[in-house]
């Protein structure tokens, strides 16, 4: 039986999309905060999990960097500066570091980083001792595309959560980096 180049793609797409959506995460653990203190606005939170590949991961949930944007004031509708903290999401092998690809296309990586990022809303955000650091409901995902001005990293994380019932908006973080902004 031969295949045709396109109907090959498909399958394999079709395969990674089961794999992605239809597949548990793996197993991660909380690590436990670096930094909640409330005194300071903002916290650091680690977690871990392993692939079936024994290929360790760590993820951090943060809201460290200030970030200024522009918004529509609700009452005037005039654009206006605003400062906040969003939760950024980084993930990495434990022997890596954050601005590197991995090289694996394991797609129960993003599954489980999604995953965790539930259980820290669930169960991490409601008990954290600073009051503005827990009443933030906004997430940043920074990813390393490989290439600069290459947006096509965002898209796909955009796809992904977007399966996962998260609307995300792609934002240039400058000319040529990307982020994804979610609200939960």
């Amino acid at each position: 039986m031969n295949l045709s180049q396109t109907r090959l793609r498909q399958l394999i797409r079709e395969a990674l999309l089961l794999e992605l959506f239809e597949s548990d995460p793996y197993s991660f653990r909380f690590m436990g905060a670096q930094i909640d203190n409330p005194g300071v606005p903002f916290a650091v939170l680690s977690y871990a999990f392993k692939t079936d590949s024994d290929e360790q991961y760590m993820v951090s949930v943060n809201n460290a960097a200030k970030v200024t944007e522009l918004v529509v004031d609700e009452e005037t509708g005039e654009k206006v500066e605003k400062e906040h903290r969003p939760w950024d999401v980084m993930f990495r092998l434990v022997d890596g570091s954050y601005d590197e690809l991995t090289g694996a296309f394991d797609m129960k990586v993003y599954g489980t980083v999604i995953a965790i990022v539930r259980d820290f809303v669930e169960n991490r955000l409601p008990h954290l001792k600073n009051e503005s650091a827990r009443n933030q409901r906004s997430f940043k995902i920074t990813p390393v595309s490989g290439f600069e001005g290459d947006a096509r990293r965002a898209r796909v994380y955009q796809r992904i959560l977007k399966n996962y019932g998260i609307d995300a908006e792609i934002k240039e973080d400058g000319p040529e980096h990307f982020s994804l902004s979610f609200v939960v």
